[in-house]
């Protein structure tokens, strides 16, 4: 039964494609268990769920969540007083690192706090990074679940103090699902490099990491930097970039240019929030719509026509970007660009819809 039980130490859980099929898994399962004289704990013991906690995550057929339980742990953790309690909340939240790619910049003031060569001190600055790193996750985040006859598209990007990349798959040009998401701290010579050997770092490093998900599939990298063209046109490497090329040759890879104004995502990845821009709103919501598919209130906003009528802005849009905004067939206008098709949405819609997303 290996295909249907996953076990880690004495946590089962079988999972099957039909209600059907799982019952007869489990009576094999449960079978087995009698044979061997195996005892179980009937009262953490659940049955046909169609989402259910395992090694800290909450699993559902589309993907995997974060853990109310270990959110709570994060948002109520104390003000750290030792580098012991710091790197505590450390382990707590890397726990969840896959969900976001700003924690390694977030985190920087504290980790700093982790070894014996930093003398001891917690001022504005450490007190912002620590409630900075639990807004992280203070909402419940969800990741998709890899499709097998797609392929990946990788987001990446670098600033001078951390790299972060997002790996996604693209189901269709308005439909972009996040997969998997890290980020980690500059270290060491990292910290000297320029920019086009930090944006290739980025992509290397990214690789590496992804490299199960990757290997042998067709991965499409989107990045507002000419890093990999560089890497490929130019004749003179350093060794570095004479092994990062050999590297980067293991994949089967195309790249696609997005200008840093245009790459949404990449606002999002490895740089420190500051005031919250049109751009950056614009970022947020379509990075949270690309985590959940399920967000309704795009289907059935009775208001919505009625708004884009009365909204100034958007007459100078329809007037300026003729190429990218339109009318659809259902009267409603929408945009187009890189990301594909979507419906205009006004600011005043942008509150409601982050908190019913963060409702599912």
């Amino acid at each position: 039964m290996k295909n249907e039980v996953i076990a880690f130490v004495d946590d089962w859980l079988v999972v099957s494609p039909t209600i059907e099929q799982h019952l007869v898994d489990l009576d094999n399962l449960l079978t087995r268990i009698s044979d061997e004289n195996v005892s179980i704990n009937f009262s953490k013991f659940e049955l046909l769920r169609r989402e259910i906690r395992f090694v800290g995550f909450v699993l559902t057929p589309e993907g995997i969540k974060t853990d109310d339980k270990k959110t709570e742990a994060i948002m109520k953790f104390p003000t750290p007083t030792t580098p012991t309690q710091i790197r505590g909340f450390l382990g707590l939240v890397n726990f969840n690192s896959r969900f976001t790619t700003r924690l390694a910049e977030a985190a920087a003031p504290l980790i700093e706090h982790t070894t014996k060569a930093k003398a001891w001190q917690w001022s504005e600055r450490e007190e912002q990074a620590f409630e900075n790193v639990k807004n992280l996750f203070c909402t419940e985040l969800f990741l998709h679940h890899p499709r097998q006859d797609r392929g990946y598209v990788l987001f990446t990007d670098a600033s001078r103090k951390a790299l972060g990349s997002a790996l996604c798959q693209e189901i269709e040009p308005s439909d972009i699902r996040i997969i998997y998401m890290v980020s980690r701290t500059l270290k060491g010579a990292e910290l000297n490099y320029y920019t086009t050997e930090l944006e290739l770092l980025a992509i290397v490093w990214a690789l590496e990491k992804y490299r199960s998900y990757v290997y042998g599939r067709e991965i499409e990298i989107r990045t507002d930097h000419q890093a990999l063209t560089f890497l490929r046109t130019s004749r003179f490497l350093s060794q570095r970039l004479l092994r990062w090329s050999l590297m980067i040759q293991d994949y089967n890879l195309t790249i696609k240019h997005i200008p840093g104004k245009a790459n949404l995502l990449a606002v999002i990845l490895s740089r420190p929030p500051d005031t919250p821009s049109e751009q950056t709103h614009e970022a947020n919501i379509y990075a949270l719509l690309a985590r959940h598919p399920k967000a309704s209130i795009l289907k059935d906003l009775k208001q919505l026509r009625s708004l884009q009528s009365e909204d100034a802005h958007l007459k100078r849009l329809q007037a300026s970007e003729k190429g990218q905004v339109a009318i659809d067939s259902t009267g409603l206008i929408i945009w187009n660009d890189q990301h594909g098709t979507r419906c205009y949405l006004q600011h005043v819609l942008l509150q409601p819809l982050v908190t019913e997303i963060h409702e599912l």
